[in-house]
Order: C-alpha cells, then sequence, then structure tokens
C-alpha cells in the first residue's frame, strides 16, 4: 500500500479566509446594514436626542421629555452594535468549525438574539414615534435627526429579522467554491488530535496494528478470490469455536475509493471474532486502476461469493467506513435480481460517509476518480431510496458520524438517516462524541466502544 495522505486533503494548502467573498455574502450585507443602522439611532440619540430645558441647564429628552424614552434607545442601539461586530466574526469562522455543539450553540445565540432585538427594535420604534407625536415643544429640537432615529429604529426591524446565520449553517454545496468543497471533504484537516498529515499516518498505523493483531490470534483465509480481476480478493477471519449461531459481517474500507486496502482491515475483527462474528474485509480496485462504476459492481459481487461460500450463517450484516459506508449503501441499494439472489441483510454500520457524489466531482478527491456528473449520479446511494426500500426493507441500519467531522461529512449523514427515516426504514442515528473522521473507526478494536457495543448487539452478541 501507497502513502497517500492527498487522499484525505491533508497536503492541500490551507482555503484562506477570503475576506471579498465575505463582504459580498448576503449575510455579511445585511450584518453591516444592522451595524449602520444602530449607529445612526445610539449617535443621533447621543448628539441630538437631548436639548435644554426650559429651567436653567437641565436638559430634556426630545421625545416627549420621556427619559426612559431616550434612554431605551440609547441602550439597544449601543448593545445591537456591539453584537453586529460579534456575529460578524461568527459568521467569518462558523465555515470553519466542525465542533456540532458549538456551531449549534453559536447558531442558537444567534437566532436567540436576533428574535430578541427584531422585538426590541419595534418596541423602539413605536415607542419613539409615539412620544414624538406627543412632544407638543419643539423649539430647539434637531427633527431631520428625530426622524432618522424613527426611521432608522424601524429599518432595524427588518435587518434583524433577516439576520440569523441560518443561510450559513444550512449552506448548500453548490455555493461553495472549490478551496470551500475541498475544506469541507479533508477529513484530515478537521481533526482536533493532531496535525492533518499527522493523523493520517496514525490512523494507518492504527489500522496495520489492529490487523496485525487480528491476523495474530486469530484463524484467517486470506486473498480468497471472488472474481477474477486482481483487487477482487478478500480476507476471511474466523471464530476458533463452532456454533450453530454464526453472523457474517462484512467489512468495506475507507480511503476515498483510492487509498487503504483489504490488508489494513481486519483491525476490527477481534472483539467481533471473540464473540463468534465471522468478519470479512473486501479489497476492491481503487482508483486509478478501477474506477467508481467498477468499486461498486465488485463490492456488489463480493456479497454475492461470501453468500455462495458461507451459507450456514445465521445473518448477513454490512459495516463500511467513510468511501466503504458509501459502497456499502450502494450495496443495501442492488436490484439483487440482476444476481439471481436474494440476501436478507439484516443490519448495516454505515460510518462517516458520503451519500450523494455531486459535490466531490470538482475537488481533489474526483481527480483520480475521474467521474462525470452522471457516474456521480448512479452511484449516489442518496438517488437510490426507493430501491433499497425494495431491497433491504427489514435491514436495520445506523447511520453514525463523528462530532468533529467537517460540517459538509455531517450534512451527508443527517440528511441520509432523514430520507431513510422517511421512507420508513428501521434506521438510527449516532453522533458519537469525541471523534473525529478517523478515530470513530479507530476505536472499533475496543470492546467497550460505545460503536463495538452498538455493532455486537445489532447483531445479537452483546
Amino acid at each position: 500500500m501507497e502513502s497517500n495522505s492527498a487522499a484525505y486533503g491533508a497536503s492541500l494548502a490551507g482555503a484562506g479566509f477570503d475576506p471579498i467573498k465575505f463582504i459580498k455574502q448576503p449575510q455579511t450585507i445585511i450584518r453591516f446594514l444592522s451595524w449602520v443602522f444602530a449607529i445612526v439611532v445610539f449617535a443621533s440619540i447621543t448628539a441630538e436626542g437631548y436639548v435644554n430645558g426650559s429651567v436653567g441647564v437641565q436638559v430634556r429628552c426630545v421625545f416627549n421629555n420621556n427619559e426612559d424614552a431616550c434612554h431605551y434607545g440609547l441602550g439597544i442601539g449601543v448593545i445591537a452594535f456591539l453584537a453586529c461586530f460579534a456575529f460578524l466574526l461568527a459568521d467569518a469562522i462558523l465555515p470553519s468549525m466542525s465542533n456540532a455543539q458549538e456551531r449549534k450553540y453559536i447558531v442558537m445565540a444567534d437566532l436567540g438574539f436576533s428574535a430578541a432585538w427584531t422585538f426590541l427594535w419595534f418596541v423602539c420604534f413605536c415607542l419613539l414615534a409615539d412620544q414624538w407625536l406627543k412632544t407638543q415643544n419643539t423649539i430647539g429640537i434637531a427633527i431631520g435627526a428625530v426622524h432618522a432615529i424613527i426611521a432608522f429604529s424601524f429599518f432595524s426591524i427588518g435587518s434583524w429579522v433577516s439576520s440569523p446565520a441560518e443561510d450559513i449553517i444550512m449552506s448548500d454545496w453548490r455555493k461553495m467554491n472549490r478551496d470551500e468543497l475541498e475544506l469541507q471533504f479533508s477529513p484530515s484537516r478537521w481533526s482536533h488530535r493532531m496535525s492533518a498529515d499527522d493523523v493520517i499516518r496514525a490512523h494507518v498505523a492504527a489500522l496495520k496494528a489492529g490487523t496485525e493483531k487480528a491476523r495474530s490470534i486469530t484463524q484467517t483465509l486470506l486473498d480468497v478470490p471472488y472474481g477474477d480481476g486482481d483487487g477482487e480478493k478478500l480476507d476471511v477471519y474466523v471464530p476458533s469455536s463452532s456454533s450453530p449461531d454464526v453472523p457474517l459481517l462484512i467489512y468495506f474500507h475507507g480511503g476515498y475509493w483510492q487509498f487503504l486496502s483489504k490488508d489494513e482491515s481486519g483491525f476490527l475483527a477481534v472483539p467481533l471474532v471473540q464473540r463468534g462474528v465471522v468478519v470479512v474485509a473486501v479489497g476492491y480496485s481503487i482508483a486509478p486502476k478501477g474506477d467508481m462504476d467498477l468499486m461498486v459492481s465488485q463490492v456488489r459481487r463480493s456479497l454475492v461469493s461470501v453468500i455462495q461460500q458461507y451459507s450456514h450463517i445465521s445473518g448477513l450484516y454490512l459495516c463500511g467506513h467513510s468511501a466503504g459506508a458509501h459502497l456499502a449503501a450502494m450495496v443495501l441499494s442492488t436490484d439483487w435480481t440482476q444476481y439471481n439472489i436474494s440476501p436478507q441483510i439484516k443490519g448495516a454500520f454505515l460510518v462517516s460517509g458520503v451519500y450523494d457524489l455531486q459535490p466531490i466531482l470538482s475537488t481533489y478527491v474526483n481527480e483520480p476518480l475521474k467521474m462525470t456528473e452522471e457516474v456521480a449520479i448512479r452511484n449516489s446511494p442518496s438517488h437510490f431510496l426507493p430501491q433499497l426500500t425494495r431491497s433491504s426493507a427489514s435491514c436495520d441500519i445506523v447511520v453514525a458520524v463523528a462530532q468533529n467531522d467537517s460540517p459538509e461529512f455531517r450534512k451527508q449523514s443527517e440528511e441520509y438517516f432523514k430520507a431513510l427515516e422517511s421512507a420508513g426504514l428501521k434506521v438510527s442515528f449516532e453522533d458519537v462524541p469525541n471523534t473525529d473522521h478517523f478515530n470513530i473507526i479507530e476505536q472499533l478494536v475496543d470492546e467497550n466502544y460505545h460503536l463495538t457495543k452498538l455493532l455486537l448487539k445489532m447483531m445479537g452478541k452483546s
């Protein structure tokens, strides 16, 4: 296996902050308008909102001598001015934040503050307009400034209604430029544990070490062919004791369809084999030797071969990570009449997968794959829900995602889960805390890890 850290985006230069693009965003323009409106209100009240009273040097509020009206307008204007700066900063850093909880806090703060200030600006407008109408003595008052205060209080209602960062949070990948897309689909650049290069090296080392351990303590059948192609081989990890209740798990490795192999994919076998589960690690022809159509065909044929060789198993289960989760989802979406079989896949574990390939077409990921839009669509699980419903209606599906996966990776998992749920399938969603794109799967070597327990429970081996 060649080291290919570029497959996870480690070798890419950071997609720097683009101030021109940021300034042109509708969200930024609205924030800026809110900032200007707040300045007009509080600056006008400060400069022209008070006039000398008729007695001595006492000053009075121009709004019907109502000090509370001036204080109110001044207060919310100053706070709105400061809040605009804070939320502009949040808008700038939000696209690069991977921590879902932190993103949620920012979004909720934005939504809550914007709703509150929309209401408070409405109250301000009504209060100031009402008090101005009741003002009798306008001598010495800068009427233009008063009108500006009232008008910009009204304008602020609309600007704060429009200001929450929902467009950024629920951003459409079609609105992103190539640098933004490559950042979103570069898993190594979102890990909080170590640098991009280091996290990939650690990932490969963990998979190798786990696989070597599995091969040293379990019975194995290596390089078993399931087809005639060079890459069409699989490794089998077999329990030492025989049992009539033998579930079989097929694992499809990740690596963005261009990295890793079955030779590092036995790492998860130990805790499963010890509970009486047969584990099969499938190899497939990664790019550039293989294209997407071939890889999908291969993993489907690998399942056919496994069923033919292991007809005595008590249940068939799938597990895939990253690109492997995509391939597992495509297996679930297979029209098996073309293969003259009807496999009863009891469960599927889809971990940090990609379920719509269109967003990666213009990124570095597609350079060795060379997918066209047509190829991407016909190999995207999100486009095959009706077939999945027909082929895998009784399958128990778990869609898992790492807390520190990128926002677009998380969005893909969340949307695929919701689509499966809406289709009436038995599906659950696991948002795994304190994990990134890599250690979410590496930790399957640990029998006490949450996902390991969940996987064993799915197979009736908890």
